[in-house]
């Protein structure tokens, strides 16, 4: 979730939404004869704008003007510097008062590729990829807009509204705050893994059953005594 806003507008004005950054980033190189090389250094706006013109009728309908724009830092070149992606629509829609309407589609896929090196020793030609190596990720976004009206006549309406986005509010703080007392364990199946990990626990596993077992028949499970050695075929033995 990038933003949450609730704003008020005016019937028939403009209200404005802009959230982001600003990022530095070098533009290029000046050579002097006094100062030397200095370096150009701009800076780039990665900001959500959203401009949002709603014009109430008479049966409860908004009709909304909505312009979106939204920049995002995209690959990164040492030659050429950054680069950012930019995504933007400008639309009308028409909503009754409380309804909630959504804009989507707005999908970016682009891969990011990263190469770590050891210094000095990546920069070799060809002995130099022995010291490197290559890293991409495929990142994709879909943008989705959702925007809900509320007509507000008088003060009793905003209040209405104002005690509603507070207890919102209050339910996700309450949602965040128990998501992080649960701890997710998940499963482990060592049957399917190999290595020493797995006939440590396999013999565990073997322990437990055995100690389970003697627990269910204390009986047959009880030790008896074993007694080992020869006995001499001259000794007279007697029955009864």
């Amino acid at each position: 979730m990038l933003s949450a806003p609730s704003i008020l507008a005016l019937d028939n004005d403009e209200a404005k939404l802009k959230v982001g950054t600003n990022i530095p980033y070098q533009s290029g190189t000046t050579v002097t004869a006094t100062a030397g090389v200095t370096q150009n250094i701009s800076r780039e706006d990665l900001t959500l704008e959203l401009d949002i013109k709603p014009h109430i009728s008479d049966g409860d309908e908004v009709l909304l003007e909505v312009k979106h724009d939204a920049k995002d830092l995209g690959t990164s070149s040492a030659n050429l510097g950054p680069t950012w992606t930019t995504r933007s629509f400008e639309t009308k829609l028409l909503v009754r008062d409380q309804h909630t309407v959504a804009i989507g589609g707005l999908i970016e896929e682009r891969e990011i590729r990263t190469v770590t090196k050891v210094p000095f020793l990546g920069d070799i030609p060809l002995l130099g990829y022995l010291f490197k190596y290559d890293s991409k990720v495929k990142k994709k976004t879909n943008l989705l807009i959702v925007l809900t009206p509320y007509i507000i006549r008088d003060q009793d309406d905003l209040e209405r509204i104002r005690a509603q986005k507070q207890r919102e509010h209050d339910e996700l703080i309450r949602s965040f705050s128990t998501f992080e007392h649960m701890k997710y364990q998940p499963h482990v199946d060592y049957g399917r893994k190999v290595g020493l990990l797995e006939e440590i626990n396999r013999a565990e596993i073997d322990v437990e059953a055995e100690r389970a077992e003697r627990a269910e028949h204390p009986m047959t499970s009880a030790a008896l005594p074993v007694h080992t050695g020869s006995i001499p075929l001259d000794t007279p033995s007697t029955a009864r």
